[in-house]
């Protein structure tokens, strides 16, 4: 993306050609419409994450579960106390460690999941429309990639040399 400046040179936009951003603009866009359709079975989008991942896994560990779906330790702990308390899925104290707790789906929990099934196929078949299946495959892998460079990286100690070439470089585009 361009805009003219004076002189009628061209300048690259920078936030339009940004990874983050366009990344977050995608997921901002996507779970606009997703939340509502959640909202009517009760539920929420990181709700429904947790219900995905015990299906996945059968039974977690609070840790485990919160590395799996994303969601900061005291979002979880709400979400759980939630779940448990609507009867989707059971906490229990590890025999073995006082202080772990295991989780799991209950039945209730494995049925409103697998009722579920059907609209997120849906909604990623709407999303993917004009992607090939290796291109969706391929997209998936290159999302897990930046997942686990972002999850590995330590933005604190980026330095500011980074930042003036970005500035640079977006100034001669």
């Amino acid at each position: 993306m361009a805009r003219k400046m004076p002189g009628g040179s061209k300048k690259r936009e920078f936030l339009g050609s940004y990874l983050p951003y366009l990344l977050n603009r995608a997921a901002s866009e996507m779970l606009r419409g997703v939340d509502q359709k959640f909202q009517q079975r009760g539920l929420t989008v990181s709700k429904w994450r947790i219900l995905a991942v015990l299906s996945d896994r059968g039974v977690c560990g609070f840790g485990e579960l919160a590395e799996l779906t994303s969601i900061e330790p005291a979002t979880l702990s709400r979400f759980v106390g939630s779940l448990a308390k609507e009867g989707l899925i059971r906490r229990r104290r590890s025999r073995t460690d006082a202080r772990a707790v295991r989780i799991a789906l209950t039945e209730a929990g494995e049925t409103v999941f697998i009722d579920t099934l059907p609209w997120a196929a849906d909604v990623e078949n709407k999303l993917a429309q004009g992607l090939s299946g290796s291109d969706v495959d391929s997209l998936k892998r290159m999302l897990d990639a930046i997942y686990n460079n972002a999850r590995n990286t330590p933005f604190a100690d980026i330095g500011s040399s980074a930042v003036f070439s970005a500035r640079a470089e977006h100034q001669q585009a």
